[in-house]
């Protein structure tokens, strides 16, 4: 069972960046082992989306972002990557890895989702996804 994000925008992520439509994210979704759409202690999650460029020049340093902004120290996102080029009309698809330790508490987590484009400091929309975490 997969979870849709609602959508927003973190200040942090956009700082130095502009908004561009050019760059879409596409079925974003949270995904977690046991399917409960909450993150437990010791649970490997995962956030799945697509990268689109809609515009007709290639887009280069891409760079999805994947960030806790609730600010949860028990929560570890694996390290994002840089992706030369998307050409035009085309997509990518990317996974990031979300695991809870086992001190993690009851309460809710807020996961963002945006794509950064280097060479002209472009940001997409961010999407973010609010998921109750469950403690012991």
């Amino acid at each position: 069972v997969a979870t849709t994000p609602a959508s927003s925008s973190v200040e942090e992520l956009r700082a130095g960046f502009t908004y561009s439509p050019d760059i879409e994210i596409r079925n974003a979704r949270f995904v977690d082992d046991d399917e409960d759409n909450a993150i437990s202690r010791g649970e490997l999650c995962k956030v799945i989306f697509e990268i689109v460029n809609k515009s007709s020049r290639t887009l280069y340093d891409v760079q999805p972002a994947v960030v806790e902004a609730s600010g949860n120290r028990h929560l570890f996102i694996s390290p994002g990557i840089h992706i030369e080029k998307i050409e035009p009309g085309k997509g990518i698809r990317y996974t990031a890895l979300v695991k809870a330790d086992n001190r993690l508490k009851k309460g809710n987590a807020k996961i963002c989702v945006s794509v950064l484009e280097g060479r002209n400091k472009i940001i997409s929309k961010v999407n973010e996804f609010n998921i109750p975490t469950l403690g012991k």
